[in-house]
């Protein structure tokens, strides 16, 4: 954040004389990716009066991955009441060399241009035209706004802050999201409303808990933590070492799980439950009485 303090001058003055030859540095700076910092949205619809709230959407960057594609990606985590499909998690990564943000394809895996950074008003972009550019007053904070717009949508990118308005009307009901509390940098800005994912929710190492109950009969629930997305694998051992039952297989996003493990069919004595996520591992025993 201290870079917007010494940026908005700057901009505001190429803005005044209608250009926008903006720095590498200026554009990046209207997407800010950090791991660690979050937003809060305030999401309302509207049918035929005035908007309601329908509740808030919280959104974290909670870690990197690399996907089949070849890229790097920062992992964005939405939870919370949000309007638009966007819960779990979406990736983008910046060219540094261009400012142009790019997504992958949920069902091909290829990448896409989400939007261009560097973009003129008046240009076009992936979310439309860029239609206005203009000093505003973020969260109490001076910035500037770029709006881009498509066939009754649009969406704003504040310098500093990212995402911090969307709307779209799809005919019947217009759906609106605002920016109520981010926390860019360390820096906190706005209030949080507290309503969907706290960062204090965010699990700070990987971590694998002792099942309960324990001793168990026949089931059991363990739990592990992961602080960024990774590839996961929980598996049960016997006494010998042999592998009895593979629990979980798959990639996973940020955040607390817990998984069932139904003994049923194995006899009583003791077992070894191991988590593997990343470069994490650990073995935890866990004891079967029939």
């Amino acid at each position: 954040m201290k870079r917007m303090s010494v940026l908005v001058p700057c901009l505001l003055g190429l803005i005044t004389t209608g250009a926008m030859a903006q720095s590498l540095d200026s554009a990046l700076a209207y997407f800010p990716m950090d791991v660690g910092n979050v937003w809060e949205y305030a999401n309302y619809s509207a049918f035929a009066g005035p908007p309601s709230l329908i509740g808030y959407g919280f959104v974290a960057v909670t870690g990197d991955t690399l996907l089949p594609c070849g890229h790097a990606y920062r992992v964005f985590t939405y939870t919370g009441s949000i309007w638009m499909p966007l819960t779990g998690s979406r990736f983008y990564r910046v060219d540094s060399a261009t400012a142009n943000v790019y997504c992958p394809e949920a069902d091909t895996g290829r990448e896409f241009l989400w939007d261009s950074l560097r973009a003129n008003l008046h240009d076009g972009t992936a979310q439309g035209e860029v239609e206005s550019v203009a000093p505003d007053t973020i969260l109490g904070i001076p910035t500037l706004t770029k709006r881009s717009a498509f066939t009754g949508k649009s969406l704003d990118l504040s310098l500093g802050y990212g995402v911090t308005y969307l709307y779209n009307d799809d005919m019947f009901i217009i759906h609106t999201s605002r920016l109520v509390y981010a926390k860019i940098g360390g820096k906190a800005y706005g209030t949080l409303m507290g309503v969907g994912l706290d960062e204090r929710s965010i699990p700070k190492n990987a971590a694998l808990l002792q099942n309960y109950p324990n001793p168990f009969n026949p089931s059991t629930t363990i739990r592990y933590e992961l602080p960024k997305s990774s590839m996961v694998r929980l598996s049960v051992y016997d006494i010998l070492g042999r592998e009895v039952s593979v629990l979980v297989n798959e990639r996973k996003n940020v955040g607390s799980y817990e998984v069932k493990f139904d003994g049923k069919n194995l006899a009583t004595g003791v077992y070894f439950y191991r988590l593997q996520a990343g470069d994490f591992t650990q073995t935890k025993r866990l004891l079967l009485l029939k």
